[in-house]
């Protein structure tokens, strides 16, 4: 049943939302930057509710695929997928291919309000290639390309920010910047280490698991000192026994 209702949604956002209202945005993080040729560069692409609830976002965006060259974040799929961070319970379309991004988060039980990091796209410029952009395709009341789905399954997107970028030695470098990004990839797209790559992810597992190991001793350890002080007792009174029968 799930299954279905996933796939439903999913082909809501695909086929196109029926009815319009107000207020919400996407965009691109940094919108202008320089970066290094020699490096990945990294852009975020972010959701603004403004004051809606979301359960679902189709971001659809296209680039010259003459001019930049997308490096896959997804190990176990073919193709070429995005960095999906789990803003959103599920990621059912993620895919660079022929000059496009399709993005497709959705969530199944709770909805989304206010400002969040809905995924990354990580990029290298072709050999000679100066500048790029990377556009949102999006026609205000058009449901058929951009789209964020409020929960009464109205297309409440009104504003998109565009990407320009140079292309320079003396760029940000991504490798440097976002090194667990960069170098990391997804074990799987969906599940409870979704989206674990990201540095605040890896202290909050460590933390976890710290956490754990504090609380087993404080348990077990009183039950250990009981134990230990139990021995010395039966030990004392055995050899107090012993001296008596002597």
């Amino acid at each position: 049943m799930k299954t279905l209702k996933s796939i439903a949604i999913a082909l809501m956002l695909t086929l196109g939302l029926t009815q319009t209202a107000s207020a919400a945005s996407l965009s691109l993080d940094p919108a202008k930057a320089t970066f290094n040729p020699d490096c990945h560069s990294v852009v975020h692409v972010y959701l603004h509710t403004e004051g809606e609830e979301s359960n679902a976002v189709d971001a659809f965006l296209r680039f010259d695929e003459d001019q930049l060259r997308f490096k896959d974040q997804i190990d176990n799929k073919e193709g070429i997928q995005t960095f999906p961070t789990g803003l959103y319970e599920a990621y059912p379309g993620n895919e660079v291919e022929d000059g496009a991004i399709r993005i497709t988060g959705f969530n199944d039980k709770d909805f989304f309000l206010g400002e969040g990091h809905f995924a990354s796209l990580v990029f290298k410029p072709k050999r000679g290639v100066e500048e790029a952009q990377i556009s949102f395709e999006f026609i205000e009341d058009e449901t058929r390309d951009s789209n964020v789905a409020d929960i009464n399954s109205l297309d409440v997107l009104r504003a998109v920010k565009n990407g320009e970028y140079k292309f320079a030695e003396n760029g940000e470098c991504g490798d440097e910047v976002y090194p667990s990004l960069v170098d990391g990839v997804f074990q799987s797209a969906e599940g409870l280490f979704g989206a674990a790559r990201s540095p605040i992810w890896t202290w909050f597992w460590i933390l976890l698991l710290l956490s754990l190991i504090g609380n087993f001793f404080f348990l077990f350890g009183k039950h250990f000192v009981s134990i230990n002080f139990d021995v010395r007792k039966i030990r004392k009174t055995r050899k107090t026994a012993k001296k008596k029968k002597k």
